[in-house]
């Protein structure tokens, strides 16, 4: 989703095809809005795949699943894996799946942000895996 007016190659001709989809003379972010709307308002598909852009100020609570494969740091990657840990009905909690270990990073923000609040830090996947409703998982 996130691609300019000058893009070549596969990109290039992908943005032809969503504009010929949505149409010729909408904007890029018309497009992408009417995407988003459909992504939250529609059940299927739940799949969106972004690289930047919707990482921060996204708010689609039945997101369940986020899959990193590039690092992030500090409150970019505070904020995007609260994308995931948004309550809604039935949903316990997010489920993030890092490709790229991002776990040292995530301790590191957390630490950094601690230290302005007087709430301790817990790591979410130590407890987690330490819980009796999920030890046998593990």
């Amino acid at each position: 989703m996130t691609y300019n007016y000058n893009d070549t190659g596969e990109i290039g001709e992908y943005l032809q095809k969503i504009r010929e989809k949505y149409g010729k003379s909408k904007e890029i972010k018309e497009i992408t809005d009417e995407i988003i709307t459909k992504f939250k308002e529609q059940e299927y598909p739940k799949i969106l795949i972004v690289t930047d852009m919707l990482i921060t100020g996204f708010d689609c609570p039945q997101l369940q699943t986020l899959y990193l494969d590039k690092p992030l740091k500090d409150h970019l990657l505070l904020q995007t894996v609260a994308r995931v840990n948004r309550p809604y009905k039935e949903k316990e909690a997010g489920l993030i799946v890092d490709y790229v270990g991002v776990l040292e990073d995530y301790e590191k923000a957390l630490a950094f942000y601690e230290k302005q609040t007087s709430q301790p830090y817990q790591n979410p996947s130590k407890t987690y895996k330490n819980s009796p409703k999920n030890s046998k998982n593990y």
